[in-house]
């Protein structure tokens, strides 16, 4: 979202383009060529050409472009030579750049149910594909209508209101996401960031995967930091028993607790 034409904030020439330099692992802003009529005191008009640093070999093309473009006869190749000399450099650190996106979130619903299907799949295993819940969520997950997902059983919308997480803390570099089995049926809840969150029914059989106690470890518990890249995974049974084991150690307890 950050590549291609942005806006110089506060700079005459405001026109840049942007790319990925892969050597560096950075984000590479190039000033694009600029061309404006500017009068001088004692009235004479000329031409101020603006361009990377980089680009200042491409000075005598511009400036024959740019008089024959007006009309102008072409230079000498001494008047041409004298006129691509005559620049000065600026340097503009840390540039402000301004970039437009245009941004829906009218399929929110699909994006997280999206996540909720693959964790089950997962978690699940291939078993979980012929599941009939599956095949509901693959249905209104790829349907290009944007009330396909009304019918799903479960929540999706702001973290904060999803009761689901009220055990972790709230932190706006974390992802968080859980499989628990509830009157039958398997839960996904899934937080991220401290932004969106959903808890959606991905089986009403929960039979089909939980044969005995040795198929629990199937319910995972994942935290995942996305700035440290850290990430903790053990079974749903591990997460609850260390967050029992926390809050038994304290007389006073804390009200969430953090697996990072």
């Amino acid at each position: 979202m950050f590549l291609g034409k942005v806006k110089l904030v506060g700079q005459t020439a405001d026109q840049a383009h942007v790319t990925f330099n892969k050597e560096t692992g950075q984000l590479d802003t190039r000033q694009l060529k600029h061309v404006a009529e500017t009068v001088t005191p004692d009235g004479q008009k000329m031409l101020q050409i603006t361009l990377d640093e980089r680009d200042k070999d491409q000075l005598p093309k511009i400036i024959a472009r740019e008089r024959k473009r007006r009309g102008l006869p072409p230079l000498s190749e001494e008047q041409l030579a004298s006129q691509t000399n005559n620049f000065t450099t600026t340097t503009v650190d840390h540039p402000l750049i301004q970039i437009n996106q245009s941004i829906s979130f009218a399929f929110l619903r699909h994006a997280m149910m999206k996540i909720a299907y693959e964790l089950a799949f997962l978690w699940l295993g291939e078993l979980y594909l012929d599941d009939p819940v599956a095949a509901e969520l693959r249905t209104a997950i790829c349907s290009p209508e944007l009330t396909s997902t009304d019918k799903i059983a479960g929540y999706v919308g702001v973290a904060e209101d999803c009761d689901a997480f009220k055990c972790w803390t709230p932190h706006e570099e974390h992802h968080l996401a859980y499989a628990n089995v509830v009157a039958g049926n398997v839960m996904i809840s899934v937080r991220v960031f401290d932004i969106y969150a959903a808890c959606i029914v991905v089986s009403r059989e929960a039979g089909r995967y939980f044969q005995s106690h040795a198929h629990d470890e199937k319910l995972r518990f994942l935290a995942i930091d996305a700035v440290s890249g850290k990430t903790v995974e053990t079974s749903f049974g591990q997460e609850t028993q260390r967050i029992a084991t926390a809050m038994t150690a304290f007389q006073r307890l804390p009200p969430f607790w953090d697996p990072l």
